[in-house]
């Protein structure tokens, strides 16, 4: 296995760690789209920012375990909705840790088992979370299925710096076999990881993007996890895809921090349907609604419901014009949706 540089460049090819890595051949992300992309930076300043990552259920965040190496909890920052870093939009804030974990097998010159878990202070309801593709959901990462790759990382592979716009680009998973090629990572990709992009080069991510989600789309047009931002020979170079962590193959390891939230969203399989009406909140559900919580832009919580046992819900709801966020459970799992409330 050839070594692993952060941003030194050498003549010929080189390798790289995507904790500095940006979206090469991208287009910029429009507001309010994944809004689940959480940035890891040093202060509160997103302008700070060094790696990406997931927020997968209200309380924990899925990254690199190379972004987590050597840092600690009061050092870094998390922050949402900052598609232009030295302009964030409203609806930006910060979050603080509580605890991160890094995998205990996390190889930093292979990079296999690169994943970490960011356990936050405060759980975050104003910003609902991707559900992480299951293990049976193989036709997700199928070769030649395409995903998306979001960052701030690096336009090009010689720039100064990374992105000041959140940037994102599609991808098609690359079979591993042809991934390891001897004139492409020859051997170097292992079961735990996915090859995503061009092999005649293109789209690709770059130093700054590390930590930050790949993803697919669901049959329900939800989107879903599929993997982290890892390393790679170059930006976009030919016979190089960019490497991801391979996050279905780490469901049991991270479903022992976070226990069920790790299935957040995983009754939207369900066909969960929330919307307001004639002062009346209406949900809708194949499976059993148990309770539901209101919370307003702030993240307060503002009204509760619950020991229904039903298919279908109608409760009054009299608050005030705006953006609320219901966080329905059922069968002991819990979605977290938008609702627009206009009186």
């Amino acid at each position: 296995m050839k070594n692993l540089f952060l941003s030194i460049f050498f003549v010929g090819s080189f390798y790289v760690n995507y904790a500095q890595l940006q979206i090469i051949s991208g287009s910029a992300v429009a507001p309010p789209n994944y809004e689940w992309m959480a940035g890891l930076s040093y202060s509160y300043d997103p302008y700070d920012q060094f790696c990406g990552g997931a927020l997968i259920a209200p309380d924990w965040i899925a990254t690199a375990a190379h972004c987590m190496e050597g840092e600690t909890v009061s050092g870094i920052k998390i922050f949402f909705n900052a598609y232009y870093l030295s302009q964030p939009v409203t609806g930006y804030f910060t979050a603080d840790i509580d605890t991160f974990y890094i995998h205990e097998n996390f190889n930093n010159t292979t990079y296999d088992n690169d994943i970490a878990l960011i356990h936050l202070r405060i759980p975050v309801t104003a910003v609902p979370p991707i559900r992480i593709a299951r293990t049976a959901e193989t036709e997700l990462v199928d070769s030649g299925k395409v995903q998306k790759v979001i960052g701030w990382g690096k336009l090009k592979k010689f720039a100064q710096g990374g992105s000041d716009t959140l940037m994102e680009a599609e991808v098609p998973i690359v079979a591993q076999s042809i991934c390891n090629t001897p004139n492409s990572y020859d051997g170097e990709i292992t079961n735990n990881m996915l090859c995503a992009g061009f092999m005649a080069g293109g789209s690709d991510a770059c130093q700054g993007d590390s930590g930050g989600p790949l993803f697919s789309v669901d049959s329900n047009g939800n989107e879903v996890l599929t993997g982290i931002v890892s390393w790679g020979n170059g930006c976009g170079d030919k016979n190089f895809p960019g490497i991801y962590t391979k996050i279905q193959n780490y469901l049991p390891w991270i479903e022992d921090f976070t226990g069920k939230l790790s299935k957040i969203n995983s009754i939207e399989a369900n066909n969960t349907k929330v919307y307001f009406s004639n002062n009346v909140l209406n949900v809708s559900s194949k499976s059993l609604l148990q309770k539901i919580e209101i919370a307003d832009a702030t993240g307060r919580i503002v009204e509760q419901f619950q020991s229904f046992d039903s298919n279908n819900i109608q409760v009054p709801f009299h608050h005030a014009n705006g953006m609320y966020f219901a966080k329905i459970f059922s069968n002991y799992l819990s979605q977290t949706t938008k609702v627009f409330v206009h009186q």
